[in-house]
């Protein structure tokens, strides 16, 4: 893989730059190509006055760093952008550098810097969470929080302000320390979906395991926050040496106190060999810590930590275990942990012992790059945006759009949704009904609604379901510059009537004469000339925009694709992708004696000619579904009519029947109920028309009967009740395997998506 890493360094090394060396040097040892963008905050010192004056502006968005990134990601087409710190030189415009050249984005959020000015919580040495509490952060400019300036904290809460969209939008996926970080951003309005926790890692550890001597350790900055009073106070009562290495603006507290020995500023090497040798570390933070790479270290050489229970350190260390903590800024509190800990040597070795399997378990650069990774491999997927205009009565496209949302999401993709429901229509006032029809022509909601998704999701690919009545043509237009897809589960952009039929029989008029107006003498569409006119005008003024604007067409069966062919779409465009179901029962092979039909009870269902053809036969039909036509059930000695049921419990009825009746008189398109037959085992006698020809194989996994023949169905019947119909079944089953499963509907999705974006 290559990846983009991009960091402003500060100008005292901090352990943001240490994480960004580490993982650099972690990803390029796994044989990643690794190009960095960076920026040294050094800089500023060699600035002339004019570069000072325009700095603070520059850090709202800074030209100079857009125009280096974007020639860097056009040479090196990298397949992620990783940052740390963009501070404040790289500044927010490096993220639209990447968002315009479409690579994907993952932030670490070492600190707090999109949501606190100080970055830390922290103001006059105190905690402090006045900008989340009231999201806003120009409350810090009242305090002057950043560098103690009000005019410079100004700066920075206007460019949290400007680029709260960009930080919650535009990032794909957020890396938090902890989840005590990751649920204050959450807090703060970010995603919950787009923050996964990804702790700090030591590369090479130092080898432990020489005998503990007696004294405390306590490394890094020497200031209040980091509750340096606190130590030293309470070390007043305690007996026991504690190595002091640091520097900062209360090292004088520390300097010649009885049992604190002050080093200073000593090589990273030998701290960390005396904090292997010490009993224990402590950590007196009275602020909310990133992730002490301390810590880890002291947990890489089997050392327990003595911690303030504050922010990440209760997420870190296990009281009594790895660990103990205490009362932030109470000395008696510190003092007394400490004196236990010094008096039960035994149980601080076994806390030595549990932080090094913790360490092991969760902190090597090993488990570090497996979370990486994973991270990436998320991000990298493709975010959908699914659109989908829901019908008053739930049908199979409203399954199918389900379906295929949660298989995305399963396997790991984000999915953004922008769906209507019909239902809306029954709250219209008299206006809306008016405007109605012209809205189903060009929806201006529509447009605006999508346009503002994509600006701000920024998904990699549209997938279309449904768009009529409400969506309307008008989201073609708002996709433009994003790859679309549009699924084709029946003919409603070539037939006002959506099936080609009219009377209950197959007609092709407006296919054949290319002119959907025909529909309009017939009242094809709910029986009603002015409808269907409507819906007419829309497809002759949309043809096209279907054709041209969609990238790629996914029928759901040959004979669509077939029929979109004849009316001229491009072929190549049109890529079959058979629905699927997900599977949920295994298949059985030791049938009842019954066979069974599960539809809507109509004309073009066939059930007129299934009721005839049952006549004389002596075996049970158990019969599932509502309609019109439902009366003919009644007073047949062997068709046993049960009504509409849940989709699960015809399904068990399935499993169980000696086979399953399709008798459609019409271009089904794809019928679902086929495939989840062949999901239990269960084979189908089915009309030969439509779809069904390219499903079902005669005699394998099934058995044809011509539309509409009375006697050729009564015949076929037969034939089934006579007949073993395992083997049937079993090949029914493994054409679902091959076929119709979720994963094979899965990689035909991304092919289809690959199709789009080429």
């Amino acid at each position: 893989m290559k990846i983009l890493l991009i960091h402003n360094k500060y100008q005292h090394k901090g352990g943001e730059d240490s994480v960004f060396e580490d993982e650099k040097r972690l990803l390029e040892s796994q044989g990643h190509q690794i190009i960095t963008y960076m920026r040294d905050n050094e800089e500023i010192h060699n600035y002339n006055f004019f570069q000072k004056l325009l700095f603070p502006f520059r850090t709202l968005y800074c030209r100079k760093t857009y125009k280096e990134l974007d020639h860097l990601i056009k040479k090196e087409t990298p397949d992620i952008a990783h940052f740390h710190n963009f501070f404040p030189l790289i500044s927010p415009s490096a993220y639209y550098a990447c968002k315009d050249n479409k690579v994907k984005i993952v932030q670490t959020l070492h600190n707090f810097r999109l949501i606190c000015p100080q970055a830390m919580f922290l103001r006059d040495n105190k905690v402090c969470e006045l900008c989340l509490k009231k999201k806003n952060s120009f409350c810090a400019v009242k305090y002057g929080c950043y560098r103690h300036s009000k005019v410079l904290t100004f700066i920075l809460a206007l460019m949290l302000k400007i680029h709260k969209k960009t930080f919650m939008n535009v990032i794909d996926h957020y890396i938090a320390l902890t989840d005590f970080n990751r649920n204050k951003f959450i807090e703060a309005g970010f995603s919950a979906d787009k923050i996964i926790v990804k702790p700090n890692f030591i590369v090479k550890p130092i080898p432990h395991g020489s005998k503990k001597e007696d004294f405390g350790v306590y490394l890094g900055r020497l200031s209040e926050e980091k509750g340096i009073a606190t130590l030293v106070k309470s070390w007043e009562l305690i007996d026991f040496p504690i190595h002091v290495f640091g520097d900062g603006p209360l090292k004088k507290l520390v300097e010649n106190k009885p049992n604190v020995i002050y080093h200073g500023q000593k090589p990273i090497e030998e701290c960390l060999d005396m904090i292997k040798k010490a009993r224990f570390l402590v950590l007196s933070s009275e602020c909310y810590e990133g992730f002490p790479k301390t810590i880890l270290e002291a947990f890489s050489v089997a050392t327990p930590v003595i911690s303030s229970n504050i922010g990440n350190m209760k997420h870190i260390i296990d009281g009594k275990r790895t660990g103990l903590l205490f009362s932030p800024g109470d000395p008696d509190d510190l003092r007394r942990k400490v004196e236990w800990m010094i008096a039960h040597p035994k149980e601080a070795r076994q806390m030595g012992v549990n932080a090094f399997n913790e360490y092991k378990e969760k902190y090597t650069a090993e488990k570090n790059y497996a979370l990486l990774m994973d991270i990436y491999s998320k991000v990298r997927k493709q975010r959908v945006l699914l659109i989908h205009d829901q019908y008053v009565s739930r049908g199979g496209e409203d399954s199918m759009f389900l379906m295929e949302k949660d298989l995305l999401e399963r396997k790991g993709h984000e999915v953004i949704v922008y769906s209507r429901d019909n239902k809306e229509t029954e709250r219209y006032n008299w206006i809306q009904i008016l405007l109605f029809p012209f809205n189903t022509l060009f929806s201006v909601k529509t447009y605006l609604d999508i346009r503002r998704l994509i600006k701000y999701r920024l998904p990699d690919i549209v997938y279309f379901h449904n768009t009529f009545p409400l969506i309307s043509p008008s989201a073609y237009f708002a996709c433009k510059g994003v790859p679309t897809i549009q699924r084709l589960p029946n003919f409603r952009l070539i037939c006002p009537k959506a099936y080609l039929f009219r009377n209950n029989k197959i007609c092709e008029l407006c296919l054949e004469h290319n002119n959907p107006f025909i529909g309009v003498k017939y009242k094809c569409y709910r029986n009603s000339k002015i409808l269907t006119f409507l819906v007419a005008l829309m497809l002759k003024l949309h043809d096209k925009t279907y054709k041209n604007r969609i990238d790629c067409f996914l029928p759901n069966s040959q004979i669509v694709k077939d029929k979109f062919i004849q009316a001229g779409y491009d072929e190549k465009k049109l890529v079959v992708k058979p629905n699927f179901t997900e599977g949920d029962l295994e298949p059985t092979f030791k049938k009842g004696k019954f066979a069974i039909y599960v539809g809507r009870l109509s004309v073009e269902k066939g059930i007129h000619t299934l009721v005839a053809a049952w006549k004389g036969i002596d075996f049970p039909l158990e019969v599932y579904g509502a309609g019109p036509l439902k009366s003919l059930l009644m007073g047949h000695k062997n068709i046993i009519y049960k009504g509409p049921k849940p989709n699960d419990e015809c399904l068990k009825r399935i499993r169980k029947a000696k086979f399953m009746i399709f008798s459609s008189e019409w271009n089904e398109t794809f019928g679902i109920s086929m495939i989840e037959a062949f999901s239990v085992g269960t084979p189908v006698l089915a009309s030969r028309i439509g779809n069904m020809k390219y499903v079902i194989k005669d005699g394998v996994s099934g058995k044809f009967f011509e539309p509409g023949n009375i006697d050729d169905l009564k015949q076929k019947v037969l034939f089934m009740i006579r007949h073993d119909t395992v083997l049937m079944g079993k090949n029914a089953y493994k054409d679902y395997l091959d076929k119709y499963t979720p994963d094979v509907n899965y990689d035909n999705l991304i092919t289809a998506f690959e199709n789009a974006k080429n």
